[in-house]
C-alpha cells in the first residue's frame, strides 16, 4: 500500500513538473529505492555519493516525455 502512495506521489510530481515546462526531473535516490524509481522510468546519472549520516545515495534522472 506505501508503494502505491509513493508511486502516485511521484507520478503526480512527474506531470506537474511537466505541466509547468520541466523536460526531467533529478532524485537523489537511496540504494534500497533504486528499482522502485527504475520502474518509474528514472535513470542513474552518476555515481554512488554518501549523504545524510553516511547513507548512499544515487543520482537519478527521468525525462519527461
Amino acid at each position: 500500500m506505501k508503494k502505491q502512495l509513493f508511486k502516485k506521489l511521484i507520478e503526480f510530481l512527474c506531470k506537474t513538473a511537466k505541466d509547468n515546462g520541466a523536460n526531467e526531473i533529478f532524485v537523489d535516490s537511496q540504494l534500497h529505492t533504486v528499482p522502485f524509481y527504475e520502474k518509474l522510468g528514472f535513470e542513474p546519472t552518476g555515481e554512488e555519493e554518501k549523504y545524510d549520516i553516511g547513507i548512499l545515495h544515487l543520482p537519478m534522472r527521468k525525462v519527461l516525455l
